[in-house]
């Protein structure tokens, strides 16, 4: 987790971490994240569990499911998470730029709600502005 953070805040964007998955949940009464990652192994609620909660109060959120595995494979969870709309799966370990791009991707796409103000240039002269992921 820390190590996906330092990524994401050197590329640019505000992160917000939650270790606790109903913590995450109380945060979308009021807050409407760009991105949300979740991996799928996690104590308390599993992200297949966050991911159905979270598609309950706000289908259009995008989201990306990360597993390196379990007592199954990561494979199975992975597939599991796709069939329950997720938008994008990745397999631990994965390459950054694949995850980078993504981001970019879903937070462009959010452009024209008129919620999100998105601007910049290439990943190393981004602007700072508004970006949860």
């Amino acid at each position: 987790c820390d190590l996906l953070t330092k990524l994401l805040k050197g590329a640019g964007y505000d992160v917000t971490v939650f270790h606790e998955a109903h913590k995450a949940l109380a945060m979308l009464k009021t807050v409407i994240p760009t991105v949300i990652i979740t991996d799928i192994i996690m104590p308390e609620m599993d992200g297949l569990e966050l991911i159905r909660e979270i598609r309950k109060q706000n289908p259009m959120i995008r989201m990306i499911a990360l597993s390196g595995g379990g007592r199954l494979k990561s494979g199975f969870y992975l597939e599991l998470a796709s069939k329950m709309k997720v938008d994008a799966v990745m397999e631990k370990p994965f390459k950054k730029g694949e995850l980078l791009a993504l981001i970019d991707k879903f937070t462009a796409e959010s452009k024209g709600d008129g919620s999100y103000e998105i601007r910049y240039g290439s990943p190393k002269n981004r602007d700072k502005n508004r970006y949860d992921i």
